[in-house]
């Protein structure tokens, strides 16, 4: 993923992005994801928030509990109140995307994470909430197909608090 955004941000895109490969969030939610953006938005994320009579989210109880644990004290390493880290939806403005990929990732599970702790740390003295943008998907269906083994769920919480003393000192 890191060489194919590096790659792609030479052809002047104003955005690139990934979704996961299973689709479980449909491509379609592209240009509505864009069509939140504002020029000031570096990053914008989709959100699997459940919303009534507005979004189509499926994902078993044991996921979404286990998610929203896991997003809840990333949000709180991360010092920024984002709901949903872990969604696969990820849209990057192309200029920035060297910033974000140049190095490899600490972890295999949480460089989603990650970029959020490059991207706020390059943005030191601008609040994040004016640069990085949380969109409500409509649609997201769980895909039951996970490639998370039980060691990686294990080994999450000290990954993020590595990254945590990496990027706040």
């Amino acid at each position: 993923m890191r060489a194919g955004i590096l790659h792609l941000q030479a052809d002047k895109y104003d955005y690139l992005g990934y979704f996961d490969a299973d689709l479980a969030t449909p491509l379609e939610e592209i240009s509505y994801m864009l069509s939140h953006a504002k020029v000031a938005h570096q990053l914008i994320m989709g959100s699997r928030v459940k919303l009534l009579g507005f979004a189509n989210i499926h994902r078993s109880l044991k996921r979404h509990y286990l998610g929203r644990i896991f997003s809840t004290f990333s949000s709180q390493a991360l010092k920024i109140p984002i709901y949903d880290t872990q969604c696969g939806a990820k849209l990057i403005k192309s200029e920035i995307c060297s910033l974000l990929f140049d190095k490899g990732f600490m972890s295999k599970w949480l460089f989603d994470i990650e970029i959020i702790f490059r991207l706020k740390n390059s943005m030191k003295s601008v609040d994040p909430e004016s640069f990085i943008l949380e969109v409500p998907l409509r649609t997201w269906q769980d895909k039951g197909q996970s490639k998370i083994k039980l060691m990686d769920f294990l080994r999450a919480p000290l990954e993020l608090l590595m990254m945590y003393f990496k990027y706040n000192s």
